[in-house]
């Protein structure tokens, strides 16, 4: 018997929740009341806007400025959980700014053999061009480096300085919609990067496909489809677990989510554990006092 749940459900910014029949391939839009915290209301309107029993996976996608806190958005991880298993929905989080570009690779049928790589080149921002750089695998392609420069833009210094011996073999540019003074980055990169007769991508174009690449995300993450333009989901963050000044766990931005390390910390009262996060933006430390022997667990969801 075939199954009812053929709904894929993307909830951006916990305020606009698209839908994708994946049988009919109907595409609706519903816009939610701005978010107040309150985490049971947000489910309740979600339960309330759709049959649970015909969504197949929900897919949350957050820009980071969505809760006050961490605390706060480890709450609502928790409550998701909850309510996706009850209704035994699929669910995964994606990082908005890291998916969309991620998903040109897909977007584009971008392919090179195994080994190779592709660099997108994130152009006509208010700041200098940086890229993030991609390699092939047998079956899909890893996330290996961010790459900035602080030589100026589309000369030689700054081509090696880019390309860190990466070497790609395929070129995408995703062209943002701020235009800069004077001739853009997009037409100067088209110029100095000819002879890799790069792709372009409107950012918007980009945009309006990405629920087509979150649905191939979410079928490939349930062995449903085989997306050979997959990119594993990276942590896209640095987390570091400390004790007394030495580094018992670490983990860098470019490792593969989900994954799970632990290690066992013999502690005294009030001696304090040390768990760091670097982003990019920011650093920040959150202290755990323990009071016994403890299992310190590190586990990241699908994604971090």
């Amino acid at each position: 018997m075939a199954s009812s749940r053929n709904l894929v459900v993307r909830v951006q910014f916990l305020k606009v929740v698209n839908s994708y029949n994946i049988q009919t391939k109907e595409l609706n839009q519903q816009e939610f009341p701005y978010f107040d915290g309150n985490i049971t209301n947000f489910f309740t309107r979600l339960q309330s806007g759709y049959n649970l029993k015909h969504v197949k996976a929900i897919a949350f996608t957050f820009m980071g400025g969505e809760f006050s806190n961490l605390v706060g958005f480890y709450n609502f991880r928790l409550k998701c959980r909850e309510f996706c298993e009850k209704h035994q929905i699929f669910y995964l989080f994606l990082d908005s700014n890291l998916f969309q570009p991620f998903s040109l690779i897909s977007q584009t049928k971008t392919m090179v053999k195994e080994g190779e790589k592709v660099m997108i080149f994130l152009l006509d921002l208010p700041f200098p061009p940086s890229s993030l750089a991609f390699i092939r695998q047998k079956k899909n392609y890893r996330f290996v480096k961010q790459v900035c420069s602080t030589f100026s833009p589309f000369t030689q210094q700054w081509q090696e300085d880019m390309f860190q011996g990466l070497n790609p073999k395929k070129i995408i540019f995703l062209k943002f919609p701020t235009k800069c003074h004077g001739l853009s980055d997009l037409e100067k990169a088209q110029k100095f990067f000819k002879s890799y007769n790069p792709i372009v991508v409107d950012f918007e174009d980009g945009i309006a496909h990405t629920m087509e690449t979150t649905v191939n995300k979410v079928l490939h993450l349930m062995d449903e489809k085989d997306d050979p333009y997959d990119v594993e989901v990276p942590c896209w963050r640095k987390f570091e677990i400390r004790y007394n000044g030495r580094t018992l766990i670490e983990a860098g931005k470019t490792e593969t989510a989900p994954f799970q390390r632990s290690i066992v910390v013999n502690t005294v009262p009030k001696k304090s554990v040390s768990v760091s996060l670097f982003c990019i933006m920011y650093k920040l430390y959150i202290h755990i006092t323990f009071i016994s022997d403890v299992w310190y667990v590190f586990d990241s969801s699908r994604t971090c």
